[in-house]
């Protein structure tokens, strides 16, 4: 399983929650619950005393580089899978400081086949490097905790299908008798950049609602970009009639600033060739 199938969207943070070890394994798994959904995992296993090589739920977790005393400092992430006492695996979720200790957040205690178990750590490695060493924290926990299911497990209340609807700047997600599961929409002055996170949040859900066996049914923009052109989109704009051209700085709110429609993706990225000439040559007396 590639990142590229873990998750999209990232958001800058330095750690999960409170900070803690139990709200960074918590996180987890729920991360391991989404994709590894029918997994042979018995339990997990924490601490909240003092034992030799492992940290408390009421800890702090270690960071890669702010720690004042650098030999508790993380230095990398250690996951692997051991044979049980008697039956089945454990994975093992550790860190290794710089001082060369290696530290235990948790076990996992699984009935699961060893391709499974050594997935599981293999994924788990990759999104704890990532928010570690990299201070990203994928999102896809966050919006998993937006499907409706009841208090105890994770089956979903949900008995109808969903509807999940983009444009080049927003995203909503309803289901079918109008319930509203998710509505965002992105305020970023850079319109390929508001796209490329609609995209991310878009992909995220489809992840999800695979994982929960919920119907989904797809209402997006067919969008495009063009190399040579930065800031120009090239979007139907969900209406199947050909494509419209938005400029850079243009307001994709506004039906007024979309030039077209043009038959063919070549006639639209004609008409973006013509308008960047014009404000090129408009630059060019500008600077005269």
């Amino acid at each position: 399983m590639t990142s590229t199938k873990l998750f999209h969207l990232l958001k800058n943070e330095s750690h999960v929650g409170t900070g803690t070890v139990i709200a960074l394994v918590k996180w987890l798994q729920t991360f391991v619950a989404i994709h590894f959904r029918e997994n042979g995992i018995e339990y997990w296993y924490t601490t909240n005393k003092a034992l030799l090589g492992w940290l408390k739920d009421s800890d702090l977790v270690p960071t890669y580089e702010f720690e004042p005393n650098q030999d508790k400092q993380i230095s990398d992430v250690v996951c692997y899978v051991t044979m049980g006492s008697n039956e089945g695996s454990k994975i093992h979720i550790c860190f290794k400081l710089r001082s060369g200790q290696v530290v235990q957040i948790a076990a996992i205690k699984t009935f699961g086949h060893d391709e499974e178990s050594w997935a599981i750590a293999a994924a788990v490695s990759h999104v704890l490097e990532l928010i570690v060493h990299y201070r990203q924290v994928p999102q896809i926990v966050e919006l998993d905790a937006l499907i409706p299911r009841k208090n105890y497990g994770r089956n979903p209340t949900l008995k109808e299908a969903v509807i999940l609807s983009t444009t080049s700047h927003s995203l909503s997600l309803v289901t079918e008798s109008g319930i509203v599961i998710d509505e965002y929409e992105y305020d970023e002055a850079c319109n390929v950049l508001s796209h490329q996170f609609v995209q991310a949040r878009m992909n995220d859900w489809l992840i999800l609602l695979s994982s929960a066996s919920i119907p989904v049914t797809t209402r997006c923009h067919h969008i495009e970009t063009e190399r040579g052109f930065d800031g120009y989109l090239f979007t139907d704009r969900g209406l199947g009639s050909g494509l419209y051209v938005l400029a850079p700085g243009d307001d994709h709110c506004n039906e007024d600033d979309y030039n077209g429609p043009y038959s063919t993706k070549e006639k639209a990225v004609e008409a973006a060739a013509v308008h960047l000439d014009f404000c090129q040559s408009m630059e060019d007396l500008h600077t005269r």
